[in-house]
């Protein structure tokens, strides 16, 4: 005899104007497992947004505190941009 997985049981109580009872008997579990594990994997990403939005925020307060003490300045190049002269053979391009 092969070794089956075994699945837990757990039991929900939803009520009755829910979406999930939308659904047919045999696909209500199959769809119940897939956002149950949906949410979770939503969880586990927002988390981690939330993690390197705090860090974000912590680099910014450190630029901020440099700036504010005169440590930092910020700089702003400009660059003259000359026009360039792109000649273009329209007849050796229409030949193609």
């Amino acid at each position: 005899m092969a070794n089956k997985k075994q699945d837990n049981r757990i039991t929900i109580r939803l009520p009755i104007d829910h979406p999930l009872w939308d659904y047919k008997d045999k696909n209500r579990s199959d769809l119940a497992r897939k956002y149950i594990d949906t949410g979770m994997n939503v969880v586990d990403i927002l988390e981690q947004v939330n993690k390197s939005l705090l860090l974000i925020n912590s680099k910014l307060d450190k630029l901020e505190e440099l700036i504010m003490n005169g440590t930092l300045q910020p700089s702003i190049k400009t660059e003259d941009h000359k026009e360039d002269n792109i000649q273009f053979d329209t007849d050796a391009f229409l030949d193609i």
